[in-house]
């Protein structure tokens, strides 16, 4: 880690340990210790823990009014009791884990760089999982060359896996950025959602689509998150059009909430809007399972059962809770692409 000192006129550079201690090979500038939580130690005469703000994690500590909390984004960390001050927007991907530990209860063995899990993917093999460091938090990608990670793995001696990962990924990055190098790290520009398939043969109505979750990467590839079985359209005008959609609005469509059941399937009812982002007739748009008979008034219609059904809602909503919409993106083969404006009356069914 570097930084520049305005009282020293020059760079300082650090090299930070598991638990955070700054090393460096020249003369000290700013020593700084901590507990395995993060808390920084009662400092000495002469460490100058001042200095520079960027401590346990690389994270800012803020200190003004005793308020002594990380910056780590999207939450902030309170070390003095090793938690996050407000509640994991994903808490239901571990719910054996409070939504606010930190490091699953174990700063000694885990860490969490930017308050996600992270995993890491070969380019080399068609995006095979090498590691994956669970934490709390939206997971977040990254695509690697496997030999180069392999000998930037191989490169540090610390013991601890999870750091040494982390270490390698900022090798890379590193390397990319002095050497030209195109090929040796991409990483996740955001997540979004695929809807492709095609239309049934004979029938200009309805197709069969795969909604996939995916991470999308700054070397315009993806890779599938996880994907569920859908239908689109079926009545009305027909499959919605190809192109580019937000999805956002949870809605409860269950007994309990805004019931309609033509969205509840195997006992789970939800919604959510899904919103042309060009030109179209068509309106009303939306994203459910697929309830009643099967098809939908050109909406997309999930199938399959209770617990894919509740996995994509928690996913989706999981996403929305640090956004205001996910982007979209239809393409089905043969799709008619009914614009919704040649005044054909949709008729009255059980969707």
């Amino acid at each position: 880690m570097g930084y520049f000192n305005p009282t020293l006129w020059s760079p300082a550079y650090s090299v930070r340990s598991k638990m955070g201690i700054n090393r460096i090979p020249a003369s000290v500038v700013q020593y700084t210790q901590y507990y395995p939580s993060g808390l920084p130690w009662e400092s000495n005469s002469g460490d100058n823990p001042g200095l520079q703000h960027k401590k346990y994690n690389g994270k800012e500590f803020i200190e003004m009014n005793n308020y002594d909390t990380y910056d780590y984004g999207a939450r902030g960390y309170y070390p003095a009791i090793g938690r996050f001050t407000t509640m994991d927007p994903l808490a239901e991907k571990h719910p054996e884990i409070s939504p606010y530990v930190y490091c699953a209860g174990n700063p000694v063995r885990y860490v969490d760089p930017d308050g996600r899990d992270f995993i890491v993917l070969s380019m080399n093999k068609g995006n095979q999982e090498l590691r994956r460091i669970k934490m709390d938090g939206e997971d977040r990608y990254y695509k690697v060359n496997e030999v180069a990670f392999n000998k930037a793995s191989k490169s540090f001696t610390n013991d601890n896996k999870d750091y040494n990962t982390m270490l390698s990924i900022g090798s890379l990055r590193t390397q990319e950025r002095n050497s030209g190098q195109k090929d040796l790290i991409a990483e996740q520009t955001g997540v979004g959602i695929s809807v492709s398939g095609s239309m049934r043969d004979g029938n200009n109505l309805i197709g069969d689509v795969k909604v996939t979750f995916q991470a999308n990467f700054d070397d315009n590839s993806n890779y599938a998150i996880s994907s569920y079985n859908a239908v689109a359209g079926g009545y009305g005008n027909g499959a919605p059009e190809n192109g580019n959609y937000t999805v956002n609005n949870y809605q409860d469509r269950s007994p309990s909430g805004w019931y309609n059941s033509g969205m509840n399937r195997d006992g789970v009812g939800f919604s959510y809007n899904l919103n042309p982002q060009f030109n179209t007739g068509r309106s009303d748009l939306r994203m459910h399972p697929d309830g009643n008979n099967e098809g939908t008034l050109g909406c997309i219609g999930l199938t399959g059962n209770a617990r894919g059904l509740t996995d994509f809602k928690n996913t989706l909503n999981g996403y929305l809770q640090n956004r205001s919409s996910l982007p979209v993106n239809i393409n089905i083969t043969n799709n008619p692409n009914n614009n919704g404006r040649n005044g054909t009356r949709i008729p009255h069914v059980r969707e």
